[in-house]
């Protein structure tokens, strides 16, 4: 069985977790101000067999008066399939009780009453494919309301990623925010279910390939742990608003291409970088600059720059020195897009390629 949501309805802050979860179950938000709620009174979640914390009985999510409320949850297309689902409810009114009647996909659910003390109820064999519509009706005065949700697939026992890989990948999850609804449990498996963005290979042992987190609002640190997943030939975190450091990548032997462009991270990549024989696409310019003024110059570090094994490239420092490799082909033409310009040429004698490049005014 494996976890597909795990929902906080009517929150608007970060997930919700140790300590507020003792079990560090991950509580993920589900904002909608239109109908979102909270209330103060405590919920024993002791009364629950599988102990939820009480502060998800603290949000919630109300119809208007005389009208359904309708959800799309989980927020994820679903493989036809059998599904474990729990939902929870607890009346936002301290002493007070409502009737409602939830149907999921058009099967009815539950019809029943919902009290100020709470209520857990699940289905452990739900048929679900797609996208799933819940819908909550009243059977009273008052409107309906939903707290919290889980929702589990139910799989054959199988294979899982390894160890190491599933271990770097929770270390990247914590350092980061604003991460995917369904970034919980294993990250590659069941077989289509890998978490958004994550990209794995299922042969003789199952590892995270690529990571391809472009554009999605992200924000935090890289952890130093991302160097653990050796089988990596992609990383994008590009036009995202990472912070800190970056990684030592000189233990991913596969990797092909970076982009960490349009971040606010600083420091300096290790220049054994240039050692990593696959790699062959950075972006252009100075990419891991940050919110600098743009009128800021670039400057070359070194106008001349010899690299191993024929591949032309050179070493670009930015105005707030931060390095980039700019990787080219004998002869190509490069497009810096950031202001500077430069191109590869034969380095004579040293029977490679260099760099040749100079400062132009920022546009």
């Amino acid at each position: 069985m494996g976890l597909i949501a795990r929902t906080k309805f009517g929150s608007t802050g970060d997930v919700e977790r140790y300590p507020d979860d003792s079990f560090d179950r991950y509580w993920q938000p589900f904002p909608d101000r239109k109908h979102a709620v909270s209330s103060t009174h405590n919920v024993t979640s002791a009364d629950f067999w599988n102990l939820p914390p009480p502060d998800v009985f603290n949000t919630a999510l109300v119809a208007e008066q005389n009208s359904p409320l309708v959800l799309q949850w989980p927020p994820i297309s679903l493989q036809n399939g059998s599904y474990y689902v729990s939902l929870y409810f607890a009346d936002t009114l301290a002493n007070s009780s409502r009737t409602l009647d939830v149907n999921i996909n058009d099967y009815q659910f539950y019809e029943g009453t919902v009290t100020s003390a709470g209520l857990s109820v699940f289905a452990t064999q739900w048929i679900l494919s797609g996208l799933t519509r819940v819908i909550l009706t009243s059977k009273s005065v008052l409107p309906p309301l939903i707290n919290a949700g889980e929702v589990f697939g139910i799989f054959p026992i199988g294979r899982l990623t390894i160890t190491r890989d599933a271990l770097a990948m929770e270390s990247m999850k914590r350092s980061l925010q604003n991460i995917p609804d369904d970034w919980i449990g294993d990250p590659c498996m069941p077989h289509g279910y890998a978490w958004t963005g994550v990209t794995c290979d299922e042969g003789q042992n199952i590892r995270v390939i690529s990571l391809n987190f472009s554009s999605m609002g992200i924000s935090g640190s890289l952890s130093p742990d991302i160097a653990n997943l050796t089988a990596l030939t992609d990383i994008s975190f590009a036009n995202n608003s990472l912070s800190g450091t970056i990684p030592d990548f000189i233990n991913l032997g596969k990797l092909q291409r970076l982009h960490l462009n349009d971040n606010k991270l600083n420091g300096t990549i290790a220049q054994t970088l240039g050692t990593i024989q696959p790699l062959r696409e950075l972006p252009p310019g100075c990419p891991f600059r940050q919110h600098v003024d743009r009128r800021t110059d670039c400057s070359v570090a070194s106008s001349r720059s010899s690299i191993a094994n024929g591949v032309g490239g050179g070493w670009l420092l930015c105005a707030v020195q931060i390095f980039s490799v700019v990787f080219c082909s004998r002869g190509a033409l490069l497009d810096w897009r950031s202001g500077c310009s430069g191109k590869c040429g034969s380095s004579g004698g040293h029977g490679g390629s260099y760099l040749e490049a100079e400062a132009a005014p920022w546009p």
